[in-house]
């Protein structure tokens, strides 16, 4: 019976950590605000030459892909003066310029 209560601790130990570690990546993968400091704190919007509305709204596309809310990454974005089309779908990804 000792046995039986030390693997029932261990197992729900194993599952509330696999929640918490689960439920703080998706707060921090999913989270735009994120992206977009870590944008300004590296200079993004100067290297790329796109500005934050234009880096925000890749940013969203990007996300509702990685969350499963978006079949395909069709988009389109402005990179230093010279527009960029892009599309993934699935394990393809074709590039327009």
């Amino acid at each position: 019976m000792k046995y039986m209560v030390g693997i029932s601790q261990w197992l729900a130990g194993l599952i509330v950590s696999l929640l918490l570690l689960t439920m703080s990546i998706s707060i921090f993968a999913y989270n735009e605000d994120i992206y977009m400091k870590l944008y300004m704190d590296n200079n993004v919007t100067e290297r790329t030459g796109m500005d934050k509305e234009n880096l925000s709204h890749v940013t969203k596309g990007l996300i509702a892909y990685m969350r499963g809310q978006a079949e395909t990454l069709d988009m389109t974005a402005e990179f230093i003066q010279r527009s960029v089309k892009f599309l993934i779908s699935g394990k393809k990804t074709t590039w327009w310029m």
